[in-house]
């Protein structure tokens, strides 16, 4: 009869359908499950990038101290959000409360670029800094990833491991990223160099005030050599504690444009501070102990308008 299809069609249909459904299939897994090269992260050098990736994260643990659920899912990453089935009635076991006052303190701060898009891992400590008490470490192994949508200006985090992450970044699918009320980045202006010398300053005097001892690893080979041991380096601290001040009088900066640079700083009280930099907020501190009598002459070597009242304060 004319019209029948013969079992030998239909297994022809079936092989055609199955090669089509099998196509269809590896395209999607292949779409979806792209690997890109994520050797060639770089470490964050621009003091205005690093503060806006900090500033951001610690929004985001502010809304958590708040309990503030609909603020903290709209600032996770959807993929985060989907690979780990997060709900609203779930969500504090897989975001922990530290409380209030969090910080991060990265270790180390990388970012690497997703098409026209960036993405910035930080690594280091939570940290709670509560009013006359010592800072303390919440979670010394913190890691999250924070993508930027830079055609939105917008944000999400993604919370991860060290030993994750690079797998995540390789893998996650282009950023884009909806504006919700929460995700548009906080921006900073221009840090000035100058402004860098209040940062350390600050960041040096505040070490020891809450743990002195952990300051100590701060110091200088060389300053530690005219010490000699902690035990001097404490006697000399506590003698002139006193005196110092976050108000810095002046400020020197020798370095190129990146992070590596060393900044001398003279306080508003003649205390002179030398901070190393390694990496950004990451330092060594020279005393100049042998030297204090001279520093006060010295000073007048750095020039007066260092002493501008954005030596003083940073703003956004």
């Amino acid at each position: 009869m004319k019209g029948r299809i013969s079992k030998y069609d239909v297994a022809i249909i079936i092989g055609l359908i199955a090669i089509v459904v099998t196509v269809i299939v590896v395209s999607i897994y292949t779409i979806t499950h792209k690997t890109r090269n994520v050797e060639n992260l770089t470490t964050v050098n621009d003091y205005s990038t690093y503060f806006m990736v900090v500033n951001n994260i610690n929004s985001f643990y502010e809304y958590v101290s708040n309990n503030d659920t609909d603020a903290i899912i709209s600032l996770l990453d959807n993929n985060y959000i989907s690979e780990n089935n997060i709900t609203r009635g779930n969500i504090n076991t897989h975001i922990l409360n530290y409380g209030t006052d969090i910080g991060v303190i990265p270790e180390y701060i990388t970012t690497f670029k997703i098409e026209n898009n960036v993405a910035y891992f930080v690594h280091g400590n939570l940290e709670q800094s509560i009013y006359l008490e010592s800072t303390k470490v919440v979670n010394n192994d913190f890691n999250m990833l924070m993508f930027i949508d830079i055609n939105n200006l917008t944000f999400s985090l993604y919370p991860t491991t060290e030993e994750k992450y690079k797998e995540i970044l390789a893998t996650i699918p282009s950023i884009n990223i909806n504006k919700n009320d929460y995700n548009t980045y906080q921006g900073i202006s221009n840090i000035s160099d100058k402004s860098m010398c209040v940062v350390y300053l600050t960041d040096f005097l505040n070490k020891i005030s809450t743990n002195i001892d952990e300051s100590y690893e701060l110091i200088s080979s060389d300053t530690k050599r005219q010490l000699g041991t902690i035990t001097e380096y404490k006697t000399y601290i506590n003698q002139h504690l006193e005196s110092y001040t976050t108000v810095v009088d002046k400020c020197a900066i020798a370095g190129d444009n990146t992070a590596g640079k060393t900044f001398r700083v003279y306080d508003a009280n003649g205390n002179y501070f030398e901070f190393i930099e390694n990496s950004i907020m990451n330092y060594h501190v020279n005393l100049n102990i042998n030297n204090q009598d001279e520093n006060a002459d010295s000073s007048e070597n750095i020039n007066n308008e260092d002493s501008s009242n954005e030596n003083n304060q940073i703003t956004e």
